[in-house]
């Protein structure tokens, strides 16, 4: 594995181009600390409950235990196994194991005013058996949300739709692809595009989720290549910035200019941290700085400024129709 990673700016540095790009005095802050608002869906019950299973999760040797008990309870059928997670960590992460399982929770979060995206949970496939059976479980989420009110969009790994070499290789400056790596990269060309067309047809959009940064400028270059055929007149596509990461703010900079030069609509979907303790790890096993911030409360305080940036391209640009709001990893 080669010692690859991008220029990593300062921390003083970051917080000024974050500070181009945040609200000036007078407009509406995004307050995620109104637990009046956050918790309004939660009963005492069920927030004593949370409560334990965050403090069980903040535990390292528990979770140690449990993430080997995890990993063996996929491949052993231990007793209550099962029963077990759905009672703790699936019920507070997962909305169901099929689509109409999770209609009850989608349904519960609307009537408090919350949409629901739909997530397949796959990623780090292998076959093209399995890329194709994440394609179409993709293309059965678009049906299932198009008839709900309160599902506009569906989330999809790209991971669950190429192998991660091949997209470690794409996005790895001055790689050739041989000939059977560009017929693979074309099959994942399609897929994308068949999801993200779809979507299209029946009024959906998509999120093209974020994931390693050894990957991610592959993963940019399918979001853009969508988002230039898709988001002409209206927003299908949405790419995802990580903002743990020291070059996003700039990078979402950068992505709009490429989206008003190209002359189509620039959507951005913002979460937190979803791969901070990895990068980490993976720069100080391989000797170059580390893309990750020191701390969360940069990617928080960066992720509301990012919201900032994109309201502003709302009211000022035509080729910034939507924005969502962050959400955390």
């Amino acid at each position: 594995m080669k010692k690859e990673g991008k220029p990593v700016i300062s921390l003083a540095q970051l917080e000024k181009i974050a500070k181009a790009f945040s609200a000036p005095e007078g407009e509406p802050a995004i307050d995620f600390s109104n637990t009046e608002i956050a918790f309004a869906g939660k009963n005492n019950e069920e927030l004593k409950k949370t409560e334990w299973l965050f403090k069980m999760m903040n535990n390292r040797h528990l979770v140690n235990i449990g993430s080997k008990l995890g990993l063996l309870g996929t491949k052993i059928p231990l007793p209550f196994f099962e029963q077990m997670v759905k009672a703790t960590i699936f019920k507070q992460f997962c909305g169901g194991t099929t689509l109409l399982e999770s209609q009850p929770a989608i349904e519960h979060l609307h009537e408090l005013n919350v949409d629901s995206v739909l997530d397949y949970g796959a990623e780090a496939k292998e076959s093209e058996d399995d890329f194709n059976r994440t394609m179409n479980e993709n293309l059965r989420a678009i049906d299932f949300g198009s008839t709900l009110p309160s599902v506009p969009v569906i989330s999809s790994k790209i991971t669950g739709l190429a192998r991660f070499g091949l997209l470690e290789k794409v996005s790895t400056t001055n790689a050739t692809l041989t000939t059977q790596e560009r017929g693979e990269f074309k099959n994942v060309l399609k897929r994308v595009d068949a999801i993200c067309h779809h979507a299209a047809q029946v009024g959906m959009s998509v999120f093209i989720d974020a994931e390693e940064t050894w990957i991610q400028p592959a993963i940019d270059l399918l979001a853009n290549r969508m988002m230039k055929r898709y988001n002409k007149e209206k927003v299908v596509v949405f790419n995802t910035f990580q903002m743990y990461r020291t070059d996003r703010l700039a990078y979402i900079a950068e992505s709009f200019d490429l989206a008003a030069a190209r002359a189509f609509c620039w959507a951005q979907n913002s979460c937190g941290g979803a791969y901070m303790e990895k990068e980490r790890k993976r720069a100080e096993e391989m000797g170059y700085p580390s893309p990750s911030n020191p701390t969360r409360r940069p990617p928080t305080m960066i992720t509301t400024w990012a919201s900032s940036f994109a309201s502003k391209t709302l009211r000022a640009s035509p080729f910034a129709t939507q924005a969502t709001m962050p959400r955390a990893a």
